[in-house]
């Protein structure tokens, strides 16, 4: 009858543990390799994967970049994930197409439907009529001499 040997080696990190077992029966060897990882790990990579596919994603993209065109509608989406309401603007460029684009409830009330707006990039601009001043400017506020 021959014996058989066994060996564990376990290596943990942050993330992930490692388990190498080494099993010897006579003159064959088998080495078995496991890989567990933390659960967070998971849930990390499905919500990098799903994000940019969801209105607080697109928010994002929208609150940078530069766009402008004529404000053919405006409304809210309803979404499960995050706060439920995603207020939008649909603007309709020069060659007529038109892009859903998502806003802070602020612009939301002050953009009209049927007015034509510009947005510069950037994370703190507003899309604006031409020649309008940012209304947050509190340079443009009355004071009291």
């Amino acid at each position: 009858m021959r014996r058989s040997h066994h060996t564990l080696c376990v290596t943990f990190s942050m993330w992930r543990t490692v388990r190498h077992q080494l099993i010897q029966k006579g003159a064959r060897r088998l080495v078995v390799r496991t890989t567990t990882y933390h659960p967070l790990v998971g849930t990390v990579i499905l919500l990098v994967v799903i994000l940019p596919f969801t209105p607080l994603g697109k928010s994002v993209v929208d609150d940078y970049v530069p766009y402008s065109g004529r404000v053919i509608d405006k409304g809210f989406q309803h979404d499960f994930l995050g706060d439920g309401s995603n207020p939008y603007l649909v603007i309709e460029d020069a060659r007529g197409v038109r892009t859903k684009r998502y806003v802070s409830l602020y612009t939301h009330g002050i953009v009209q439907v049927g007015s034509y707006v510009e947005k510069k990039r950037g994370f703190t601009e507003i899309p604006l009529r031409p020649g309008q001043q940012d209304p947050r400017n509190r340079t443009l506020l009355p004071t009291n001499h």
